[in-house]
């Protein structure tokens, strides 16, 4: 039975960790600035002022871009800070249950991609500000992002339980969520030559977010994104079980 205290202790455990140094302070600010840049200033005519456009379909898009380097950067120390710093073994000493001590980091993680996405809330406003934007595709557009964050941080929490360190661990998650997220990008998949494998790209993060930034809520989607971050957080705690 999973403690509703012993988990909150978990999740305050995490966040002095985050804000208890600059790092996450750092990673949000970081997260924000650009955000805010490539919408209000983008590359070339893609800018928002450019643009002329209340749609921001185009910030979404790149927004679940920057998650490719976003959650490998804060969830690399998940576990493999705990190794550096030999704590990894005291952990399992405490009187928490497996289920617990994953859950507990995952919400905290979680709780602090929410925080990244509503720093770019300046996003919607301004285009509301300009223009008439659809409320329904913001809606749709960020919840989207926000299960594609969810998914990404439960499959870096399994790999970095394979690394002794924090950088080996993101620069890994972060080639296995690349991988993972352009196989559903046609050009892509002709570059690399595996057009044989077309049945992969069933499994691409790109293709289950791309609905949602088109405002559509499609349920397959959603239980795709639920069902893998469900598997990776199972994966988890088998192999940390299996550890202890």
């Amino acid at each position: 039975m999973i403690s509703f205290q012993r988990l909150s202790a978990v999740i305050y455990k995490e966040w002095k960790i985050l804000f208890g140094t600059s790092l996450g302070f750092t990673i949000l600010l970081l997260f924000m600035f650009l955000e805010n840049l490539f919408f209000f200033y983008g590359a070339g005519p893609s800018s928002f002022w450019d643009r002329r456009s209340s749609d921001i379909t185009f910030f979404f898009q790149y927004t679940s871009y920057m998650l490719l380097i976003f959650i490998p950067t804060i969830g690399m120390r998940v576990w493999a800070e705990e190794r550096e710093m030999g704590t990894i073994e005291l952990i399992f000493t405490l009187p928490l249950a497996t289920w617990e001590i994953v859950l507990g980091k995952y919400v905290a993680f979680l709780a602090f991609l929410f925080i990244a996405l509503l720093s770019t809330v300046m996003v919607p406003i301004t285009t509301f500000v300009f223009g008439r934007p659809d409320f329904g595709l913001i809606l749709s557009g960020y919840f989207g992002i926000f299960l594609l964050g969810a998914t990404n941080l439960s499959i870096v929490f399994f790999i970095s339980l394979f690394f002794q360190t924090q950088i080996a661990s993101m620069v890994f998650s972060f080639f296995l969520l690349f991988t993972l997220y352009f196989f559903g990008i046609q050009k892509f998949t002709d570059l690399i030559g595996i057009e044989q494998f077309s049945s992969l790209q069933s499994i691409s993060l790109q293709r289950h977010v791309e609905t949602f930034l088109l405002g559509i809520l499609d349920v397959y989607d959603f239980y795709f994104f639920i069902s893998v971050s469900g598997l990776f957080l199972f994966f988890t705690y088998w192999k940390l079980r299996e550890r202890n």
